[in-house]
Parts: C-alpha cells; structure tokens; sequence
C-alpha cells in the first residue's frame, strides 16, 4: 500500500492545475438587469419502462425507457396560466391537465422481441428560466429552483436583480434583488 503522502503528492501537480483552471474560467461577476421574465416549466410526460424477459428489476442497465405524450404549461413571473389545472403545488407552481396515458397498442408497438413492458406512469418535471437583456442581448438562461424563487420576489417587490452567471454563462447561479434609486 503507497504512502497516503506519498499519494497526495504524486497527484498535487494535477490537483494545483484543476485549481487554477477553474480560476481563469472566469469570475462570476454580478450584472444588474431591471427587465426580466421569471419562467417555469411544467411537464407531464408518460413513460414506460421495457426490461428483457427474466431480467431482474435489479438490472437497470438492461432496462430501456420509452415515453409517450407529454403536456407543457408555461409560467411567467409567477401568473398563472389560463390552462392551468387546480391550484398550485407546494411549491407554488401550476400544472397541465394530464395527457391521454398510451393504450395497450402504443405499449405493445414498441415492444422489441422477448421484452416486457411496465405499467405506464407520469413523469413530472419541471425547467426554469430567467429571460433579460445583457450587453443589447437578449438572453433565456437556466437556473435551479432556489434561484427561480428569489427572482419570483424581486419582481413581485419589483426591484432590480443583480445576476451572477455560472462561468461559462450558460447558468445563472445567483439572483439578488438590488435597489435602482438614487
């Protein structure tokens, strides 16, 4: 067995160059918009799982995916939409109506040779954005459902927002709300 120093030491060269890699990827510096849409994304989709004959659920690597119909409802600065179903959820978001769950005959059709289907079951998911405008462009980037909520109330206080973007700015990571007033 090496020596656990011995260990640390022979990977320090590459531990120091990751560090300083993801130094230079760039800072994530805050910008502040004033116009921005807070949007999610709801999604049903049914799915059902296709495992070979006298394969074991403990197998998933043998087991393939399908999914059928899907319904979307998409949500702007916290409004809910015409088509929405119900009331909110939990976490304050609005969902489609279900759509048609597949017949035995779209279960059965893409059945391959010597496989079993599951029953079909809904998959909820949900995608947020933030949309606003950065350097005279238009933007719609991603962000995680922590993110989503403070945006949602600085729009409802309707401050500003300072956006900090994940360094390759493909992610906003941070939202704060900032006071524009002299």
């Amino acid at each position: 067995m090496a020596h656990p120093r011995r260990f640390w030491l022979r990977r320090a060269p590459w531990l120091l160059g990751g560090l300083l890699l993801a130094g230079t990827l760039g800072s994530c510096q805050a910008e502040v918009v004033e116009d921005y849409t807070v949007t999610a994304i709801t999604t049903y989709t049914w799915a059902a799982d296709y495992r070979p004959a006298g394969v074991s659920p403990d197998r998933p690597s043998d087991t393939r995916q399908e999914t059928f119909a899907t319904s979307q409802l998409v949500m702007e600065n916290n409004q809910r939409p015409a088509n929405a179903v119900g009331a909110a959820d939990a976490q304050g978001l609005w969902w489609p109506s279900l759509p048609p769950q597949p017949t035995v005959d779209e279960l059965e059709a893409r059945q391959r040779e010597r496989e079993r289907a599951s029953a079909p079951r809904v998959i909820q998911s949900v995608a947020y954005q933030l949309t606003f405008a950065l350097e005279g462009e238009q933007r719609t980037l991603p962000m995680q459902y922590p993110v989503y909520r403070k945006a949602l109330q600085a729009q409802s206080q309707g401050s500003a927002i300072a956006i900090t973007l994940a360094p390759g700015q493909g992610l906003v990571t941070q939202v704060e709300a900032v006071s524009t007033a002299p």
